[in-house]
């Protein structure tokens, strides 16, 4: 081979490492310029949120009045309470918020111009009546308002069972105290008499449960169920049970 031919293989040589370079050094660059970046959080902490703003959980259809205009919105911020427990903002109308560590039963009034909530803040609850905190106890449930309206009543109780006593608070006004109460019928809302008139609950005492109709105890069984009213709201009808017998009574409110 002489040194003409010589050169040109150098020359050839040559131009297929530069190629190579080049075209190694484009595609370098654009995998690295692909390559996905890791994100950073500029915000891991989860900051606390004012009382009654939207923390994004929690119940987000909320509780609606009957007549559909008004709503309770319930809503949990988990590890925002001083010792990281949850903290729940209440809002009504989408005003009135307020912070809770503990919301319970929320209802309106049958007329939907009233409404309720069971709360707690530390190691006491207590019921929200349109907006003002009632007496605190160790624990409280079951609001309900009377058809008309015009009366309100809970469960309220101090201590936990089975040595804790529970009693009605009717209109403000607290009720004998029991081992248990239930306060609902199987058939109609809560406690009170379609007349209003009256107010009617399971209690439980000594190992015996019986009704208690406005104060009024009745006769006591092992067991009574099915506490319902009668359409024309004049009588309520229960089974009570003793031993393996059951029995229906029938009760006249009026």
């Amino acid at each position: 081979m002489n040194k003409k031919g010589f050169a040109n293989i150098l020359i050839i040589i040559l131009a297929v490492v530069i190629i190579a370079g080049v075209a190694g050094y484009f595609l370098l660059n654009r995998n690295v310029k692909d390559k996905p970046q890791p994100i950073t959080s500029t915000n891991s902490k989860n900051n606390s949120l004012p009382a009654g703003g939207a923390a994004g959980r929690g119940d987000e259809d909320g509780i609606r009045s009957p007549d559909g205009k008004r709503l309770i919105k319930i809503e949990t911020s988990e590890s925002e309470g001083s010792n990281g427990q949850s903290v729940y903002y209440v809002t009504v109308d989408g005003k009135n918020g307020k912070t809770f560590k503990f919301v319970g039963d929320a209802i309106f009034s049958p007329d939907s111009k009233q409404y309720a909530y069971a709360a707690g803040d530390g190691n006491k609850q207590f019921i929200v009546l349109n907006g003002r905190d009632l007496k605190s106890y160790d624990y409280v449930y079951t609001p309900v308002f009377s058809p008309n309206n015009l009366r309100f009543a809970y469960i309220a109780a101090i201590g936990q069972q089975p040595s804790g006593k529970q009693f009605i608070v009717l209109d403000g006004t607290e009720g004998k105290q029991y081992q248990r109460i239930e306060l609902a019928f199987s058939d109609h809302g809560r406690g009170f008499s379609l007349n209003s008139n009256h107010i009617i609950y399971s209690a439980y005492e000594n190992n015996k449960w019986f009704v208690v109709i406005d104060g009024k105890e009745g006769k006591k069984y092992d067991r009574v169920s099915t506490l319902t009213i009668r359409a024309d709201g004049k009588k309520i009808t229960y089974e009570g049970q003793i031993g393996a017998a059951i029995e229906t009574i029938t009760e006249a409110l009026d």
